[in-house]
């Protein structure tokens, strides 16, 4: 894959002494990324389980009892407490609309916007109307 680096990333870099861009490239890396099914909120699993056991009288055996630990509150203490539930939160975002739903309760608990245009807003947009939009 070819990059280009430009704009305000190419002249900072361009700022940079032959030690400072040594520096950075010697600086461990990481991906930082999260999967939707990993961040639902519990409460938002708890409410697609009640409304998946109301609604569906046909869940495979081996689902039923997982959705069921959902709905009646689980205990997570250790990462691993958690993957055993994937299959039950994978047939609870099954759907569209299911899905929509566990990603706006993920956005809405974990997403964090930043606009720093150093106060200039040619468009009339506020900080406070920007914020509250």
């Amino acid at each position: 894959m070819n990059s280009t680096i430009a704009g305000y990333a190419a002249d900072a870099l361009k700022s940079l002494s032959t030690e400072q861009l040594d520096f950075v490239r010697q600086l461990p890396k990481a991906e930082l990324h999260a999967h939707l099914n990993g961040c639902i909120p519990i409460k938002t699993l708890r409410e697609l389980a009640q409304e998946r056991l109301s609604n569906s009288r046909t869940l495979p055996a081996e689902i039923q009892p997982l959705i069921e630990r959902l709905q009646d509150g689980v205990v997570l203490n250790e990462i691993h407490d958690f993957f055993g539930l994937f299959p039950a939160i994978y047939a609870l975002t099954s759907s569209p609309q299911t899905l929509a739903v566990a990603a706006k309760a993920v956005l809405t608990s974990f997403l964090e916007l930043s606009d720093d245009n150093g106060g200039f807003s040619p468009s009339g947009v506020s900080r406070a109307s920007f914020d509250s939009s």
